[in-house]
């Protein structure tokens, strides 16, 4: 990871990422290598679903002592969804302690649920923890939904200047930007920075160029800014995941 590794607050993490194709399903020793490696400089990982691979995943990471922000995975299949919500009960029932949940991860971004039915699914989770439950959308999700930031625990922002065709220079402080306007519109609601990244290779959009020297610049920048505000995030991601290539260019 291109930045100091030792003043990352954490990462995102996905046990297929250093597969080729998207629906290979890792062993238990890949998974257990990933966290040791992880372990040795961060101590969050952030997950984007308690079942499958990920779910042995965050079992992984709490026998190596690895803080963890569970994720419940939120489609457009409601049995599918429902499948999700009943792993994370079981796992908190056998008394997993997880730092956060975020429930959805670009759901009403992708137009695959809508908020009432997104909401409905976090007023059922927060009613069965005590431990935080939010969901993770771009800010403008957020400022263009109120009764969503509302109904969480705490707002899960992806700040991704690349993907909107912010120049580099720019990046870092257009992040905090966004960041603030949000804290301005729900003052007292904490915030969690649940993406924040730069890739380092892809097309070029706007005037966003991927590069590792790109890459490197904008995350020193950002977690720099993100530190000092005292802001918690996740850099995306703790390792390449060549499949995007086919789905995100």
């Amino acid at each position: 990871m291109p930045t100091n590794l030792e003043s990352v607050y954490g990462v995102a993490y996905t046990p297929n990422t250093k597969q080729d194709v998207e629906r290979f399903v890792p062993e238990d020793g890949a998974i257990r290598d990933d966290l040791k490696f992880i372990g040795k400089k961060i101590d969050r990982i952030r997950l984007y679903s308690v079942t499958g691979a990920p779910a042995r995943a965050a079992m992984f990471a709490q026998d190596i002592g690895l803080s963890v922000d569970l994720g419940v995975w939120i489609g457009a299949d409601h049995q599918s969804n429902r499948g999700e919500i009943d792993a994370l009960g079981r796992l908190l029932r056998d008394g997993y302690i997880a730092g956060r949940v975020t429930v959805g991860n670009e759901a009403i971004l992708r137009a695959e649920q809508s908020v009432e039915t997104l909401l409905a699914y976090i007023a059922g989770i927060r009613t069965a923890t005590d431990i935080p439950v939010g969901a993770a959308e771009p800010w403008h999700i957020w400022m263009d939904h109120p009764s969503l930031a509302k109904g969480v625990d705490f707002i899960g922002v992806q700040l991704l200047p690349y993907w909107e065709g912010i120049p580099v220079a720019d990046a870092a402080a257009y992040a905090m930007t966004r960041l603030r306007a949000l804290q301005a519109a729900y003052p007292g609601k904490p915030i969690v920075v649940t993406e924040i990244g730069w890739p380092s290779q892809g097309e070029r959009i706007g005037g966003a160029i991927a590069s590792r020297i790109n890459q490197n610049r904008f995350l020193r920048e950002a977690t720099t800014l993100l530190a000092s505000s005292g802001t918690p995030y996740f850099v995306i991601e703790a390792f390449d995941r060549p499949w995007k290539i086919k789905t995100e260019g």
